[in-house]
């Protein structure tokens, strides 16, 4: 048997030359519907958030989630800054711990003006 990880590489064995070929499913070989009712079934519970002013910290961010009503309701928060201006990127990545909060999330803050920017 090939090694794991192997595909379609030729292996002699037991003096004959022989070519296995080991096919992997990927994503791309599954029809298109069923990635589809996959893909539906599955819990989202990421949001990502764009267009954030620049000027805001990941305090800043947890403060205003906090002020709309998601105090617990997150377990992760990503906000990357550049590191050379110390500015923000203008995105952040937010884990909801249930898919129902990741929606009222969206809900909330699509379309959201009242930043408090300094």
């Amino acid at each position: 048997a090939p090694p794991v990880g192997e595909d379609s590489k030729n292996h002699a064995s037991a003096g004959a030359d022989e070519k296995i070929s080991v096919k992997k499913e990927t994503a791309q070989a599954r029809p298109k519907k069923q990635q589809d009712a996959q893909r539906e079934a599955t819990p989202r519970t990421t949001v990502m958030l764009q267009n954030l002013p620049n000027s805001y910290t990941r305090d800043m961010l947890i403060a205003l989630l906090n002020t709309q009503g998601f105090l617990g309701a997150f377990d992760f928060l990503y906000l990357p800054v550049d590191f050379r201006t110390h500015a923000g990127m203008g995105y952040a990545f937010i884990n909801m711990v249930c898919a129902e909060d990741a929606q009222r999330l969206h809900r909330t803050l699509d379309s959201f003006a009242q930043w408090a920017v300094p």
